[in-house]
């Protein structure tokens, strides 16, 4: 529209991400580890030993199943908002094509 128009390549995005996969290399090729920063990483790779862990896990299995559901409700409620729009159903009538609707 105004100015200007460039090339698919100058693309800012595309810069970006050219100039930091370059800086990625760079330094990962001719940076230097220092012994802390060594003994950081193997001290994240090590599981903790929890006195609940049992506890914990119930509670993150059933979190998770929790989301899980609530994301599939949620999906099934915008589709059936997306059929009554369709449609141009009515408070009635929705009822009425609840079994006539393609994912049920």
């Amino acid at each position: 529209m105004f100015g200007i128009s460039l090339p698919v390549y100058l693309n800012p995005v595309i810069i970006g991400l050219i100039l930091s996969i370059g800086a990625l290399i760079i330094v990962s090729k001719y940076g230097t580890i220092t012994m802390e920063e060594r003994e950081f990483q193997a001290n994240i790779l090590q599981t903790p030993i929890e006195i609940d862990e049992q506890k914990e896990m119930t509670i993150t299995r059933r979190y998770s199943a929790y989301l899980m559901i609530s994301g599939v409700m949620i999906i099934v409620t915008t589709l059936i908002f997306i059929m009554a729009y369709k449609y141009k159903l009515n408070d009635r009538t929705i009822l009425l094509y609840w079994r006539s609707l393609p994912f049920l």
